[in-house]
């Protein structure tokens, strides 16, 4: 096992700035709306346009397979990760948004095809590799939001400097993949690939109850990565102490996230552990939404750990829950299609919550709802078994 873990490394580089160009979007919101005279759907939109990438991405899934192994994907993907992170540092207005398009589409097929590597790479280790990506991704992102405000503030570049780590570290990882992966040769399919919405797995109820569970997970994780640290603002923090808070929340759950997926590769039944989580976060938020000053973050904290426990949860259900990679690689592009789609509505929502009512704290209780869906969805999705994709017969 300890092997697969070591071997795992790849996944890890790349799983580095998975997170970080989309959330450290939120923390400078307050900067970039005086900037370019953002409104509070502007806001949401930008930070919704990645996410909405993630699902609409699934039309074209089947398509990009045909470029090469998991390795050749892979190493597009983060190359192109790093030219649009560029190019949207230093293109404008315009730029912020065309270029976020392709941050999206590039994350979209990280997203998308790390499971299916986990799947043919490792098996003994597929819990602890999920568990660790997923805990890069977290951290990963908890220091670009902590270090977000401070480095806009530090020079006249502004926002611009806070995505230059971002910008340097994508360009290594995408030296690195190229280098070593650039004799990756592309491989014929063994049988012709169906998109997503004509496979046999959109018949199954497993299937969406997977899919839903990812889609309330994601939709709380966006939604407050968004807009925490605005709400963090009406509670008495500044936006510097707002972003560290944020930040300290984030690490803190992804560090606990990394030992839960193997733990979870141990039982049969991952209900009980499912509900859990749910239950921690309908805890934790109404916490969030009933209180103020720094006791918050306390909350803040327990609902971060209830994120970054769901998060590579619903991955794994992906790897655990399938046969064999083809039909991981089916399980990951359908779940995650449906999830981000809903992600990408998320923070658009709580906008518009806000918008009505002006109060960030009732709009809070839209994540309660959200972790409630969940709850039932994990029911169902945790179930003991495997998926079967068989037409049933009468």
């Amino acid at each position: 096992m300890s092997g697969d873990v070591k071997a795992g490394w790849p996944i890890y580089l790349a799983a580095i700035n998975m997170r970080v160009p989309i959330i450290i979007i939120g923390p400078l919101l307050p900067i970039l709306k005086v900037e370019f005279n953002l409104s509070t759907q502007a806001q949401a939109l930008l930070t919704s346009i990645p996410v909405i990438c993630f699902s609409l991405m699934a039309l074209l899934m089947h398509r990009i397979n045909r470029l090469g192994d998991t390795n050749r994907v892979l190493t597009f993907s983060v190359v192109l990760l790093f030219a649009s992170l560029l190019l949207r540092t230093f293109t404008g207005l315009s730029g912020l948004f065309i270029f976020s398009i392709l941050v999206g589409i590039a994350i979209a097929v990280l997203n998308f095809m790390l499971p299916v590597w986990v799947k043919e790479n490792s098996r003994a280790g597929s819990g602890y590799i999920t568990g660790i990506y997923a805990a890069i991704m977290g951290t990963c992102g908890s220091l670009a939001v902590a270090g977000a405000v401070p480095l806009a503030e530090l020079t006249k570049a502004s926002w611009r400097l806070s995505m230059a780590p971002a910008i340097v570290i994508s360009g290594f990882v995408a030296l690195v993949w190229l280098s070593r992966f650039r004799g990756s040769q592309i491989q014929k399919p063994l049988q012709r690939e169906r998109s997503i919405f004509f496979h046999p797995l959109v018949r199954n109820p497993s299937a969406w109850a997977i899919a839903l569970y990812f889609g309330c997970q994601s939709m709380m994780f966006y939604a407050t990565a968004t807009w925490v640290p605005t709400i963090l603002l009406t509670k008495g923090f500044s936006l510097s102490a707002a972003g560290v808070g944020l930040a300290s929340a984030t690490f803190i759950g992804s560090l606990v996230g990394i030992f839960i997926p193997h733990f979870a590769t141990s039982r049969s039944n991952l209900r009980p552990s499912l509900l859990a989580i749910s239950f921690l976060n309908i805890f934790s938020f109404t916490a969030l939404a009933l209180d103020s000053g720094p006791r918050v973050i306390i909350w803040l904290i327990l609902g971060n750990i209830g994120l970054f426990i769901s998060f590579p949860i619903s991955l794994l259900l992906c790897v655990l829950k399938s046969s064999t990679a083809e039909q991981t690689k089916s399980l990951s592009i359908m779940s995650q299609s449906l999830g981000y789609f809903l992600a990408a509505l998320a923070p658009p929502i709580l906008g518009i919550i806000f918008d009505i009512t002006l109060n960030w704290d009732l709009s809070l209780f839209f994540i309660v709802f959200l972790a409630l869906v969940q709850g039932v969805s994990g029911y169902f999705a945790g179930k003991t078994g495997k998926i079967t994709t068989e037409t049933p017969t009468d």
